[in-house]
């Protein structure tokens, strides 16, 4: 956003549903906290920023302090959101050169799917288990009976459209030539045969894509209708690097484990390695080759580590005993 400064060098703007000042960054854990229980507020209602390097009464840009912000790594931030909240939603940080001084900004964008809930009890950040924040204006707290009626039937509006959408696109080609293609296992059950569709091809693939909806015990499947092209069964799949985007270590900086010992463990847990809707060997050279994983594994490894605290330690334990 565009801070604007009156005549006396105070920031015009307020804090407001969209905007909160802090005059220092702080790192830790439960400074990271308040600032997660702000992001899950703004996230549930239209988003918003937090600014670092504010003075608090009266509002003057002051400046960051030191490089704390400057040399933040994001999955410091992403292990507290994963720990403490569900569902995922979209944040970034950056520092800006603003009125002479460096300013910090977390920005946060409206969750696609609400509400975002608090799944850990922590007493210095006032954060309970099953608590729905929600900023108002200038403040984040519990949100009230009239927003999160508002949140939920938004929820439920969405998701008749997208019954609605189905219903209309399948009216249109017939029930026979559509197909449900699942996106999180990357499976598809087309005339009994299992398929699954590279995605380099996903932009050449003529299809009607109307939305999501939910099936399968929960898994996101997309409706696809129309003329398919490009479908790849197990046994000829062409693998490519927008299929398999991520290396064992983009996959540790995704999830914010320990180390590459643990991914390797979670790999293994999972025996995601030879799995194709998990993994693939990209070949690099005549012999070289390269391990590369799927977003569907990530999302799947995300979700687990959330509902299993104790899930990293496990896999740890479990892959030593493999190795002796």
């Amino acid at each position: 956003m565009d801070l604007l400064l009156d005549s006396r060098g105070y920031v015009r703007q307020r804090e407001s549903q969209t905007l909160e000042f802090k005059q220092t960054f702080r790192v830790g854990d439960t400074d990271l906290l308040r600032y997660a229980k702000t992001m899950a507020g703004m996230a549930n209602n239209q988003g918003g920023e937090i600014v670092f390097g504010i003075k608090d009464r009266p509002h003057q840009p002051m400046g960051l302090r030191d490089d704390r912000m400057m040399t933040f790594d994001r999955r410091n931030m992403n292990r507290v959101l994963l720990d403490y909240f569900a569902p995922d939603f979209h944040w970034e940080h950056d520092t800006v050169e603003l009125f002479g001084v460096t300013l910090g900004f977390i920005t946060v964008w409206s969750a696609p799917t609400k509400p975002v809930v608090c799944t850990r009890h922590h007493d210095q950040a006032k954060l309970r288990e099953g608590g729905i924040y929600y900023r108002y204006r200038a403040e984040t707290r519990d949100v009230r009976y009239a927003e999160l009626n508002a949140i939920l039937q938004a929820e439920r509006d969405k998701e008749k459209q997208l019954w609605m959408n189905h219903i209309q696109t399948i009216a249109t080609v017939g029930p026979q030539a559509a197909q449900i293609i699942d996106t999180v296992r990357g499976e598809a059950d087309i005339q009994g045969t299992k398929v699954i569709i590279d995605r380099a091809l996903l932009d050449q693939i003529q299809f009607v894509r109307e939305g999501q909806f939910v099936e399968r015990g929960g898994a996101p499947t997309l409706t696809l209708a129309g003329s398919i092209s490009g479908l790849l069964d197990h046994d000829h799949a062409v693998y490519t690097e927008m299929a398999y985007p991520y290396t064992r270590d983009m996959v540790m900086q995704e999830l914010g484990v320990l180390n590459r010992y643990s991914t390797d463990a979670l790999i293994s847990y999972f025996d995601a390695k030879g799995n194709p809707r998990y993994h693939a060997e990209i070949r690099t050279g005549k012999t070289a080759k390269v391990h590369k994983y799927s977003e569907q594994f990530l999302r799947m490894l995300r979700h687990e580590l959330r509902a299993d605290p104790g899930l990293e330690f496990r896999a740890r334990e479990q892959h030593g005993g493999r190795r002796a």
